[in-house]
């Protein structure tokens, strides 16, 4: 609902003291900074302003000290655009001043800001860069002379108070403004503008094909570090993997994301995309993460299958239980038909491979309880690469046909509550484990090249990451604390020597960008002593998604798709 009139503005303008406020509980400053004293009144110069926020700045250490700003009422008829620098203020205080103009750049780095309040001025318009506001709840506008509201205030999905009264606007219509704020946002955020289109992201080669040595790094140190450096490759054998969390129909909603518009979270606009984003580079495998059981087989299955692929499917383990399971998202893997043949398949429950170990597991009941109640999955499938033989086979026949070559894909879905990185960490060892039991010495896919592909909701500084790239995690590792997990937490290991495929030129800044949080989360790893990675799409640029955060009208998940090219290394 909108603020009401006046009467609601007196609690900022009358009783709240004039002062910054600190982090401790938002104690009093023992002097409170010259500027808010009532002697600037209408000589209150510019100057005046700048000089003592530099002041306050240098004195009171910004970036910890006071969060909220209070210009009002001191006779302001312009405002510095130096303000813009103080990016940890969460409230600013503009209103009763004769304010008439806003530089564009006034809030382009004030990305803290939780409350804005420029009631009470003379404001015709508001300035682009109020799109930055990604925080911002409550906004008072009450008495301007503005018309519109900037169509950007459609991303504003944090806003839970609007105040508007005494504005001759036209746009929104009264009768959407008096709705209220939701619908005032609604109708601002279906109307946003799309933009043009991101470049579109290239491969990018990591072996120079005519020296087959590592490329210089086109995103900073000096050469690519790469493990293919000297290594003896098969011979026109190359696997193209592309992993991509697609976002779950049934979390794509405007309560989720507000800031991205309804028509963009249809599953019949994101759909088409998504198949775009697929095929692009025509990859031999796909892994999909968050695919419902129903999207499986009703979309992806007749879509990809058109196009020559067959696929493989895992629903997390709640399926089993639900009446309606057609909703339950998992994991599905498609493979070229052309290039490949399925030998093996197998289903990974991490609750059942809990359940399994619970007399050791068991002994801290709280920990168990953490692990026993996540329903992740991960979807394991061995590929027969499909080889045309050599005419001299042929001619001699079949006796004399080559061993045939596979390849194992793994694709896994972790937890992603960052207040369960036990859970995480034990979710990554129980597929690891998984792993290491198929392909032990005594079992037919010893020494298999494997991929595994995954959305691991894990950041290059965490365990999982740690325990993937290294191979070991220490006892009491700082992600199992405080709980206790029996010889887990005693350490943890695996035997495969893992890389990261993008790792060889820096983890991309992100993978996943909501208006909560962006960081890496999405990883294709591989066994480095059987393959090489000789391309990666490249990453996608912040700037391109900063303002309109994921998804968008043209990037139609939460999360960006990654790719990798493997070359197989020969045997000794």
């Amino acid at each position: 609902m909108m603020a009401s009139p006046a009467r609601e503005y007196g609690r900022f303008w009358n009783a709240r003291p004039r002062v910054l406020s600190l982090n401790s509980r938002f104690q009093k400053l023992e002097e409170e900074p010259q500027f808010f004293d009532e002697k600037y009144g209408e000589n209150f110069s510019m100057a005046d302003l700048e000089v003592d926020l530099s002041k306050v700045k240098n004195e009171n250490n910004a970036s910890r000290g006071w969060f909220e700003l209070d210009l009002s009422s001191v006779g302001l008829r312009s405002l510095s655009i130096e303000i813009r620098n103080y990016s940890h203020l969460t409230c600013l205080y503009l209103n009763n001043n004769k304010i008439e103009y806003l530089p564009e750049e006034i809030f382009s780095n004030l990305v803290s800001l939780c409350s804005l309040d420029l009631s009470y001025n003379l404001l015709t318009r508001l300035p682009h860069s109020i799109i930055t506001l990604m925080q911002i709840q409550k906004l008072y506008l009450t008495e301007n002379q503005l018309t519109e509201l900037p169509i950007q205030m459609g991303r504003f999905y944090r806003l839970k108070d609007l105040s508007i009264l005494g504005n001759p606007i036209i746009n929104p219509p009264q009768s959407v403004l008096q709705m209220g704020t939701e619908s005032v946002i609604q109708y601002l955020r279906d109307r946003l503008p799309t933009g043009p289109p991101p470049p579109e992201r290239i491969l990018l080669s990591l072996i120079d094909p005519a020296t087959g040595n590592p490329m210089a790094n086109p995103f900073g140190s000096n050469q690519i570090s790469n493990s293919n450096s000297g290594a003896a490759f098969e011979k026109d054998l190359k696997l193209r993997v592309i992993s991509y969390n697609i976002l779950a129909n049934s979390y794509a909603n405007t309560g989720q994301y507000g800031y991205c518009p309804a028509w963009a979270l249809d599953w019949g606009f994101r759909s088409q995309g998504i198949m775009k984003e697929l095929l692009r580079h025509e990859p031999d495998v796909i892994c999909l993460q968050e695919v419902e059981a129903g999207t499986y087989k009703e979309f992806f299955v007749i879509e990809l299958g058109s196009h020559g692929y067959s696929g493989v499917f895992t629903p997390k383990s709640r399926a089993r239980t639900m009446d309606d399971w057609t909703v339950v998202d998992g994991c599905a893997t498609f493979y070229k038909r052309t290039k490949f043949n399925l030998a093996e398949e197998v289903s990974l429950e991490f609750q059942g491979m809990a359940m399994s170990k619970h007399k050791e597991l068991g002994e801290d009941p709280d920990a168990f309880s953490r692990l026993i109640t996540k329903d992740n999955i991960a979807s394991i499938a061995v590929l027969q690469i499909k080889e045309d033989p050599p005419l001299s086979v042929v001619s001699k026949g079949p006796k004399y046909a080559p061993k045939p070559k596979h390849i194992l894909i793994a694709n896994t879905h972790i937890h992603w509550n960052p207040e369960f990185r036990d859970v995480k960490l034990l979710q990554v060892q129980f597929l690891l484990e998984q792993l290491s039991t198929m392909t032990s010495p005594k079992s037919k896919w010893n020494r298999i090249p494997m991929v595994i592909c995954g959305d691991f909701n894990s950041m290059p500084d965490s365990g999982p990451y740690e325990l993937l790239s290294t191979g070991k995690i220490a006892p009491k590792h700082e992600d199992l604390e405080p709980f206790y997990y029996g010889s887990y937490s005693q350490g943890m290991k695996h035997p495969f020597s893992l890389s990261s495929a993008y790792s060889t030129i820096g983890e991309p800044i992100f993978t996943n960008y909501t208006g909560d949080f962006f960081g890496c989360l999405d990883y294709i790893w591989y066994t480095t002593d059987s393959l090489g990675v000789s391309k990666i799409l490249t990453p996608v640029e912040e700037e391109r998604v900063k303002d309109t955060r994921l998804p968008n009208a043209f990037m139609n998940s939460d999360h960006i798709s990654i790719l990798a090219e493997f070359m197989v290394k020969k045997r000794n």
